[in-house]
């Protein structure tokens, strides 16, 4: 009997010690990468002008709205993420008129910029998208100095920022 339970008390403490100590040797799963978020969309924005519509339009996530300024260069827009964002991925979907020269800015303040993004127009294509960014800022300007001639200056259906906190 006295055998029985010194063999009972080992079996219970070999399972506390698997449990207590054994355990910690298992890796728990590592959390995936978080994914860069749309932080632009419905966010304030300011604009160089707007000729026939308004600048939030270009944040309001509907591609059937766009923001158009004048055809006083230069014409720029920025919006305001509310808060300093690493900045992982710009996309701008043009209307009629893209620009055939622009910068894309990043600021803390919306008085000092840095471009991170010097382009010459999207081409033949209505959409400019731009990944892989290491830039970082509470504001992101689009600054077009050129169109492709069209009236009406430039023309953007969306302007699209993403990144992390």
């Amino acid at each position: 009997m006295k055998k029985k339970i010194i063999i009972l008390i080992f079996v219970i403490m070999s399972a506390f010690m698997w449990v207590f100590t054994g355990c910690k040797n298992v890796k728990s799963p590592t959390a995936p990468p978080a994914m860069p978020q749309l932080i632009s969309q419905g966010m304030p924005v300011a604009a160089s002008d707007s000729l026939y519509s308004a600048a939030a339009n270009a944040v309001d996530g509907n591609l059937s709205t766009d923001w158009g300024p004048s055809n006083n260069f230069p014409n720029w827009i920025y919006v305001d993420l509310g808060a300093v964002y690493n900045i992982s991925e710009v996309i701008i979907y043009w209307w009629a008129s893209p620009a055939t020269t622009f910068y894309v800015q990043s600021s803390p303040d919306a008085s000092t910029w840095t471009s991170f993004i010097t382009a010459a127009g999207p081409g033949n294509s209505a959409v400019s998208t731009f990944t892989g960014l290491s830039a970082s800022g509470r504001y992101v300007r689009i600054y077009a100095t050129d169109t492709d001639g069209a009236p009406g200056g430039i023309s953007i259906y969306e302007f699209q920022v993403y990144g992390l906190h």
